[in-house]
This record gives C-alpha cells, sequence and structure tokens, in this order.
C-alpha cells in the first residue's frame, strides 16, 4: 500500500462495529510498534491493543459518527499529513489533521491528531 491508501484503509477502523474485522485493520495499517496522541487523550496510546481498545472506547462514546479522509493528504520523506472529517447524520461533527510517520512498508508507526476547535461541534 502506499501511505495515502494505509492512511484511508486506517480510517475504516474507526467505523467498523466488528472488533475482529477493525482487529485485522488494525494489524494490516500500523507497524508493531506504534504511538498515538491526540488532545482528547490524557496520554499517549501504544501499540495495537491499546489502540483497538480505544476504538472501541470511541465507538462507544460517539455513537454513529462516520470518519473519513479530509481534502489533504500529503507526504514525504516517510512523513506525512492528512486532514480528516468526521459526520454525524451527514453532518460535519468535527474535522482535523493527523501527523504521520511511516515505516519502510507504509504502515503508520506515528500518528498525532489535532481537532480544528473553530470547524465542526467537536467530540
Amino acid at each position: 500500500m502506499e501511505p495515502n491508501q494505509t492512511f484511508n484503509r486506517l480510517l475504516t477502523a474507526w467505523n467498523e462495529d466488528d472488533e475482529t474485522s477493525r482487529a485485522e485493520i488494525v494489524r494490516q495499517t500500523l507497524a508493531e510498534t506504534f504511538l498515538y496522541a491526540d488532545q482528547h487523550r490524557p496520554g499517549e496510546i501504544q501499540g495495537r491493543e491499546e489502540f483497538e481498545e480505544f476504538l472501541s472506547i470511541f465507538r462507544s462514546r460517539v455513537p454513529g459518527v462516520v470518519v473519513s479522509p479530509g481534502p489533504e493528504f500529503s507526504h514525504h520523506h516517510g512523513y506525512g499529513r492528512a486532514d480528516f472529517v468526521i459526520t454525524r447524520d451527514s453532518a460535519v461533527f468535527a474535522t482535523g489533521t493527523y501527523f504521520l510517520m511511516f515505516d519502510e512498508d507504509a504502515r503508520i508507526t506515528r500518528m498525532i491528531g489535532f481537532v480544528d476547535a473553530n470547524r465542526g461541534n467537536n467530540p
């Protein structure tokens, strides 16, 4: 996969209700040593299993939302920047940006998220 395909595939995990399918997406797109952080978490998430738990909690706390790629994705030298959009009932709920690092197989090793405070209704 190319980095943009990896990112887009990972976003589908946010929308997946089936835990087995979600875990498979995570295994396909994240490196074994993975770190995640965003402003809504008190600390970093380390590893695939913690990230899977985070996604389960997200699905339960914000039901009915759909996470999709936003209009911008760019990458170079193993680094990336990607927009995302969260919708609920076809209306924008939140938007934001992820800063990413990829390994040589285009799997994500680091993912740092920022939700835009001035757009959407932040979760």
